[in-house]
């Protein structure tokens, strides 16, 4: 699934932790390290049904005991990421760099803004703000997220984002201090878990 440096990286855009890994990630300078697949860890009205304003509360207060210098506040609704993970990836085919910055860009938009990051003028928005226009998906995009998610619910993860995968097949499961992520990337020896995650729920 990757080659012969580069971790694999899963995570979905309505994941805190994922949000959170994100920017630690480029903090330490080592985004060149990881392959972003985006993936939805939630799929059926069930699954959505679990995810109540006062779970999506939780878990962003856990995080800002985890991350206190984040910048992040309680969106008013966790949106679907089927539309900006496919717009991630039409713009990735192309330029990897320019599909890292746009990621960026919706990250802090549903994170910080409150915006809902499922509409596609907020996608657009996020995109001329970087000098983009709002992609039109292929046939080739559609294909890649297709294989990403097939990758991700395939993998034994137990729906668990966010997930960095080692070169060598160790597994990193959720957010974790700064120097261990780094230690994660530079090595990747050793499986690790954190509960820092957002996980697709039990009733699904």
């Amino acid at each position: 699934m990757s080659g012969a440096r580069e971790h694999i990286y899963f995570a979905d855009l309505n994941c805190p932790f994922c949000y959170a890994l994100d920017e630690r990630i480029l903090e330490l300078g080592l985004a060149e390290q990881v392959v972003w697949q985006g993936i939805q860890h939630l799929h059926t009205v069930e699954q959505w049904k679990d995810i109540t304003p006062a779970r999506l509360a939780e878990e962003v207060g856990r995080l800002a005991q985890l991350a206190p210098d984040l910048a992040i506040r309680v969106p008013p609704r966790l949106p679907p990421t089927g539309l900006p993970i496919l717009a991630l990836a039409e713009i990735g085919l192309t330029d990897a760099a320019a599909a890292a910055r746009v990621r960026r860009g919706l990250h802090r938009a549903l994170w910080i803004e409150g915006h809902d990051i499922s509409s596609p003028a907020v996608i657009g928005e996020v995109c001329r703000s970087l000098g983009l226009a709002l992609p039109k998906p292929s046939a080739n995009a559609r294909a890649l997220v297709s294989r990403w998610q097939n990758e991700w619910e395939r993998g034994g993860f137990d729906g668990r984002v966010p997930v960095l995968i080692a070169p060598g097949g160790a597994r990193a499961f959720g957010l974790e201090a700064s120097r261990r992520i780094a230690t994660f990337l530079k090595a990747g020896l050793i499986s690790s878990q954190s509960d820092a995650v957002c996980r697709r729920p039990a009733s699904s």
